[in-house]
């Protein structure tokens, strides 16, 4: 478990790494924009004064699409970083999740999808035992339903011990250093995509 503790930690900072290095690039990209922002006054201002300034109509024009052709330029600019600050946000959101489901991803991977399988069994089973719990405490139905939803609570705390069992066998043996090395393999390529 500390081995386990100690990779989790591990793969804990390297999302956290990658976290504040795309804060860092949002954080760039919303700078970027603001003087893009004020570029684009500056420009307006600039052709404001500009078409005051110009006597004949040749130059004007010539002027005039240049001055278009400038802000288009950097009106596209604004619109790639705009963009790019909403595709950062969007991998931001999904890092912690992808923190918390990394080992679990990777055990699935591992057990061809058993380990899954067996969390999904053990969480519908708490269910219906908390839903029969509920109901046997408070003596809610006649006796053959209170007896068959304490057969029933006896049943499903058995095969909980058995799925639980069977779990703790998966992370055992994926615990040796030669899994902890394909589990990491598994973690770093999910991480990376």
């Amino acid at each position: 478990l500390e081995g386990i503790n100690v990779q989790i930690l591990k793969v804990e900072h390297e999302l956290l790494s990658s976290f504040n290095m795309e804060k860092n690039r949002l954080d760039s990209l919303n700078l970027l924009l603001k003087n893009l922002n004020n570029d684009k006054l500056n420009l307006e201002k600039y052709l404001d004064q500009f078409e005051e300034t110009i006597q004949e109509n040749e130059f004007k024009v010539y002027a005039e699409e240049k001055l278009k052709n400038s802000f288009n330029t950097m009106f596209n600019i604004f619109n790639q970083s705009n963009y790019e600050i909403k595709k950062a946000e969007k991998i931001l959101k999904n890092i912690p999740r992808q923190l918390e489901n990394l080992e679990t991803t990777s055990l699935n991977i591992l057990t061809k999808g058993k380990y899954c399988k067996l969390k999904k069994q053990l969480d519908y089973h708490n269910l219906k035992l908390r839903e029969y719990e509920i109901t046997y405490n408070h003596k809610i139905g006649n006796e053959n339903e209170l007896n068959f939803f304490k057969k029933e609570i006896e049943r499903l705390n058995e095969s909980n011990k058995v799925i639980l069992s069977q779990i703790e066998k998966i992370k055992s043996d994926y615990s040796t250093p030669e899994m902890k090395n394909k589990k990491i393999r598994i973690e770093k390529s999910i991480e990376s995509k």
